[in-house]
């Protein structure tokens, strides 16, 4: 029972998350391919701000490294993967850990420089869980 219990579970994660993914490309990147990039600010406060070429840069590199790493974050826990193909489960770690240090850079620079959702608890816990993932990631 803890077995299928835990595969179950596992399943349902990866299928949030694949959605997860799918929405972040499906909106961004369709935004950014219709030149719309305007409705980023639907989503984010400042998510697209006009001439701020360095900031908007920022915010579609965190969003496309968002996919990235939530796609590849369930890849590292399944089993078959590690034994079956080693080089791409180290390879696919490496990557998960420096898109990690990338996405929590520029999730900092954008609450810095753009605000966030939410009030100041927000913007204080996105910042602190930033830094608690560079921490991690260091160690």
């Amino acid at each position: 029972v803890l077995r299928v219990s835990a595969r179950l579970w596992f399943g349902v994660a990866v299928a949030g998350q694949v959605i997860f993914a799918s929405y972040i490309i499906a909106f961004y990147g369709g935004a950014l391919a219709l030149g719309n990039l305007e409705a980023w600010n639907q989503v984010l406060p400042n998510g697209y701000v006009a001439g701020a070429t360095v900031g908007n840069v920022v915010v579609g590199l965190h969003v496309l490294l968002a996919a990235i790493i939530t796609l590849g974050g369930p890849l590292q826990l399944v089993p078959a993967v590690r034994a079956k193909a080693p080089v791409f489960h180290r390879w696919n770690g490496r990557v998960y850990l420096l898109t990690a240090v990338v996405v929590s850079v520029t999730g900092l620079f954008m609450v810095l420089t753009r605000g966030a959702v939410g009030g100041t608890v927000q913007h204080l816990s996105i910042s602190f869980n930033a830094v608690l993932i560079l921490v991690c990631a260091a160690m």
